[in-house]
């Protein structure tokens, strides 16, 4: 059985050079709805994605072989929590 390439909403967090040097982005999956209670979530609210940012999954995917596209940026208060959780997750100071 062959997979259909689904793209999926993503909160890219790594560098413009680092996305071109290894045509990989990471960051964190965006669902439409999250888990009650699950403390761990960023709500994103943009003209045309709508959902929550999981913060406890930092993921890295290819983005050329997911047809990836930027759809619309992020506040800098919503990359700077983001961020936050980055550090969190590998207790960077």
């Amino acid at each position: 059985m062959v997979q259909k390439n689904i793209r999926r909403p993503f909160l890219v967090m790594s560098s413009g050079v680092y996305n071109e040097r290894t045509k990989m982005i990471a960051g964190f999956p965006i669902t439409s709805a999250v888990p009650n209670g699950f403390p761990m979530a960023l709500k994103i609210n943009g003209n045309k994605i709508h959902g929550y940012a999981i913060l406890s999954g930092l993921l890295g995917y290819d983005y050329v072989a997911r047809n990836g596209e930027i759809v619309e940026s992020v506040s800098r208060a919503t990359r700077y929590q983001a961020a936050n959780a980055i550090k969190d997750i590998f207790e960077m100071m």
